[in-house]
Parts: C-alpha cells; structure tokens; sequence
C-alpha cells in the first residue's frame, strides 16, 4: 500500500467583518460640532476610552423614542483629563436653529494604568460621568459595584464611586445592528461628514470570532472609536433617554377674560354655606 502524507494545517475559523464604506454612507450634511435641528434631539452622551497616552472620546446626540437614533457630534483625542473637562462641559453645541445643547452625563473606561486617575475625575464629576468596567459573557448587560478604596490599596477613595460593569459582548452586538440601518432611518448611528477616515477604520477593527462568538480585535490594529460607541451607548441605556416623553408644543396663554369694574360677578356659594335668619 502506498503511503500518502498530509500537512495538518490549524483551523481558522471565518471572519465576520464590516467594510469601512459601510460606515461613511452614514455621513450626513453637517459640519462637526453641530447638532441636528427639528427638535428631534432629546440630550448629548459621552464616552470616553483611557489609554496610557490619553483620552479617546465621542459625543453623541440622541432622539426621542424608543428607536435610539443617534448622530455624532464630536470625536477625538486630547491628553489629559482637563482637556476632557473642556470638550464635555465648557463648549456650547448648537443646532441649526442657534438652540444650545450641553453634555449632562458620560461613561468612561478605567481600566489600564490610569484607573486611579479616573476614579479621582469621576469623583470630582460626580452624577456626570461614570467609570466603567468591560467584561465578557456577564449575565447581565449592565451591573454595579461600589468602591471603596483605590485599586490595590487600603486608601479610601473620597466618598467612595460606583463603578458599573458592562458585558462588551452585547453592547458591541447592539452596535454592530445600529451600522447596518440606513442613514436616516429609524434607530440609525449617523455621522457628521468630517469623520475622519481613520475614526471609520476604528468602527470596524473588531471581528466577531465565530469559534468563541466574541468580538476581537487584531492585534496593533486601532479599536478606540468603536469602543467610545460601547461606551457611548451604554451610557444611553443607563440614562434612560428612550424612556423620555417627546415634548409637544407648548399650549397657546388664553388672555384673561375682560371685566368691566362696574359689572359684579355673582359667585356661586359653597354647598356647606347657609343663610343666617
């Protein structure tokens, strides 16, 4: 019998990816910095990624309703934590009509080698902004714990921080179905048409590993974008924004009724008044 040799090769298992055009056909007509007019925006969000060399961040308008549809405002990068403090809460953003709008709350990562750092921002905006932990396969989206030191410390943090866990997974699978709705409809994740290349190529470094059913991400390849977009939308469901009544018109003022001051107004008594004999 004649033997036959075969070079066992690993398995690759296929990669689930998005094309970086996908994210550009969601560019609209306004400029960065600018928010949608109409009414149609209920508030701003945040979210921000630590790196060791600074801050990644994303500012996100978001509509009223249940559909959660949302446009970038602003995006990029700044070094420190007061540059942060600057973008989220010094700047005015305007829509079209001249109405200003203000970011009210934001998530941020604090893992890495800058989690003291967070917690003491965090602290220092406390009720604005919260520091977040991502994990994967949790058994719920979202959950919290409170802190009471700093990491790998007996030192009490002032006041202590809540720190909220988030299971990456799900989110990272929310956003991924928010890419493929056309720009415009319902629910879409909009862009402003100065995105830079670079922020789509972030928005689509990450893979869905069909082995595991996990999002990963090659490795020297950029994922900032897409993580401040987790960030970003988890902030929107702990906010509550879909909750949020769509404001009506405000009801037209009746003018008072004219009454001459000669006229008397009979009034009618009360049930419980009787008449003195």
């Amino acid at each position: 019998d004649r033997l036959f040799a075969y070079a066992a090769m690993p398995y690759i298992p296929p990669r689930r990816e998005q094309k970086v055009d996908v994210i550009k056909n969601l560019k609209d007509d306004r400029p960065s910095g600018m928010v949608p007019g109409g009414g149609e925006v209920a508030c701003l969000l945040c979210g921000a990624d630590t790196r060791d060399d600074g801050f990644w961040y994303e500012i996100r308008a978001f509509g009223y309703g249940i559909s959660g549809t949302s446009w970038q405002v602003k995006e990029g990068f700044v070094v420190t934590l007061e540059g942060l403090d600057e973008i989220l809460w010094s700047y005015e953003y305007r829509d079209v009509d001249g109405h200003i709008y203000h970011v009210p709350f934001g998530m941020i990562d604090s893992q890495g080698h800058r989690t003291a750092e967070v917690y003491d921002w965090c602290i220092k905006h406390r009720g604005q902004v919260l520091p977040i932990k991502g994990e994967q396969r949790k058994s719920t989206p979202m959950n919290f714990t409170n802190l009471e030191f700093y990491p790998n410390s007996k030192k009490p943090l002032p006041g202590g921080v809540m720190l909220a866990k988030l299971d990456t997974n799900y989110y990272k699978n929310k956003l991924y179905s928010k890419l493929k709705i056309d720009s415009g409809d319902p629910g879409s994740w909009n862009y402003h048409f100065e995105t830079t290349n670079h922020w789509c190529q972030m928005m689509v470094a990450e893979y869905i590993d069909e082995a595991t059913g996990l999002w990963a991400c090659p490795d020297h390849v950029a994922n900032h974008g897409f993580d401040c977009s987790v960030y970003v939308l988890a902030a929107y469901e702990y906010y509550g924004v879909r909750n949020w009544p769509i404001p009506g018109p405000e009801p037209e003022q009746q003018p008072a009724p004219r009454r001459d001051d000669n006229t008397h107004v009979q009034r009618q008594r009360p049930s419980w008044f009787k008449k003195r004999r």
